[in-house]
């Protein structure tokens, strides 16, 4: 089905657009001196619409978000995108908007990709088969033509790699089931893992490992509900984690919404302090911590939008994301995918001035992303 030689004649012939100004943002990093509460609180913001083209309605006022430094980046779904041509527009409109911000995806290949070949662009295997069909160094071609492809269109975030543990006795449905997961050793994983960060670095795009601490040997699906893993999981899930991390390849840890009462009897990882703290922080990882979407209904469905904000930002999250994805809030009473930046930026300001968030916290979350942003030149220009 696919064709390595394609992969590789991609990535070798594949004209780049778009470049990453390596002075600009660091140029500009002065102006990070006097920035404004409400806007570290939107760096923290990375969140979802239905628009396609900069003149419809809400990419407007997501614009003007944007150019306010009121959002951090937005993340887009297939529902964004129709061609290249399209899609190169509509990032070019927001990085021109706020050079600096992150245009996300999730194209992990597979079952799971934005950019896919029924809208014009290459498809590419799933975490399973390039772990199972190819070798090392075929990965490293098929990911750097991937990575390639996200760099001509505007995008320099990719939520991925997924480096949870399958058990092929039992997988996870939404992981395992859907191929999503490299294998069942950490070895494997942490090797294709490795690869496909190497290639989106190259072009200066940041990654997200997912889903910490574990999501593969869970029994149910995050996006319906809650999902208890003291029973399933088993402590070598961390070590993907762990050794990427120990080998300076992590931009940013994705958590997943899973409840593992070995370690917090209350609230799930995301939500968790006590999760976040002793399996991460404690650990000597300083890089961001990003949710995995907060409309999900094991986070909206029991905590409600407003705490499940707060606690997220208390449990060490840096990144917040709400993809406003109507799949999101199908069927969960109270959820509205429409949520804008400015309802977070006044619970988050009315849960500071009550003291439920300090502000060193937001302090911390934004040095991280701007830290991030800097190593990786996060600024537009276009190529002539």
């Amino acid at each position: 089905m696919y064709d390595e030689n394609e992969f590789i004649c991609f990535a070798n012939n594949a004209t780049l657009p778009l470049e990453i100004s390596q002075t600009n943002f660091l140029e500009n990093s002065g102006q990070i001196l006097d920035i404004s509460l409400d806007q570290q609180i939107g760096s923290m913001i990375i969140m979802g619409f239905e628009g396609k083209t900069e003149n419809d309605q809400i990419v407007e006022q997501t614009i003007s978000y944007l150019k306010q430094g009121l959002l951090g980046g937005i993340v887009l779904y297939k529902y964004n995108i129709e061609s290249p041509n399209q899609l190169k527009s509509l990032t070019k409109a927001l990085h021109i908007a706020a050079p600096s911000s992150f245009i996300a995806v999730d194209q992990e290949g597979g079952r799971v990709q934005r950019l896919s070949s029924d809208k014009g662009f290459h498809g590419f295997p799933s975490a399973f088969e390039i772990a199972t069909k190819y070798t090392i160094d075929q990965a490293a071609q098929i990911y750097d033509s991937l990575a390639k492809e996200l760099y001509e269109n505007g995008i320099n975030l990719n939520l991925a790699p997924v480096v949870d543990i399958n058990n092929k006795e039992r997988p996870c449905n939404v992981i395992g089931g859907l191929n999503r997961s490299f294998g069942e050793e950490v070895k494997t994983i942490v090797n294709y893992a490795e690869r496909f960060i190497d290639a989106h670095h190259k072009y200066n795009i940041a990654t997200a490992l997912k889903h910490f601490p574990g999501h593969g040997l869970a029994i149910g699906d995050t996006h319906k509900g809650m999902v208890d893993v003291t029973d399933t999981v088993q402590d070598k899930e961390l070590e993907p984690f762990y050794r990427l991390i120990a080998d300076k390849k992590t931009d940013m840890i994705m958590t997943a919404h899973v409840l593992n009462k070995h370690f917090d009897t209350t609230y799930p990882t995301t939500l968790s302090p006590i999760t976040m703290h002793k399996l991460l922080r404690d650990k000597g990882y300083d890089g961001i911590i990003i949710t995995d979407d907060l409309l999900m209904g094991a986070i909206i469905k029991e905590y409600g939008f407003a705490d499940s904000i707060i606690l997220s930002i208390n449990a060490g999250s840096d990144l917040l994301l709400i993809s406003n994805n109507i799949l999101a809030c199908k069927d969960i009473a109270g959820c509205k995918p429409d949520y804008n930046p400015q309802t977070i930026l006044n619970i988050v300001k009315e849960a500071i001035h009550q003291g439920k968030i300090s502000l060193h916290t937001i302090e911390a979350a934004y040095n991280r992303i701007i830290s991030l942003k800097k190593r990786l030149n996060h600024s537009y220009t276009e190529s002539n």
